[in-house]
């Protein structure tokens, strides 16, 4: 079963931003879906589908790096680990 992760455009590219290109965290970030934006709209919601341990790393990283995801990434595990 995969972890569904849903963060912010604002959180997204915060903690894209603070990742290096070659590390783990990066590419999990890079494969997410980024809807359309359409004007007028709520600010879309970025989209990782992860393995738990990949979820969990995320968790660990954005922890290290202080950055507003970590909130978004325990939210998804917790409701993994209700399933």
């Amino acid at each position: 079963m995969k972890v569904l992760i849903e963060l912010p455009r604002t959180d997204y590219d915060n903690f894209l931003n603070k990742c290096v290109v070659q590390t783990p965290e990066y590419a999990l970030l890079k494969n997410a879906v980024i809807p359309l934006e359409i004007a007028g709209t709520k600010q879309p919601m970025i989209t990782i589908l992860c393995e738990e341990p990949e979820a969990k790393y995320l968790l660990a990283t954005a922890d290290a790096l202080h950055v507003p995801a970590i909130q978004h990434v325990r939210r998804a595990l917790d409701i993994f680990h209700l399933l």
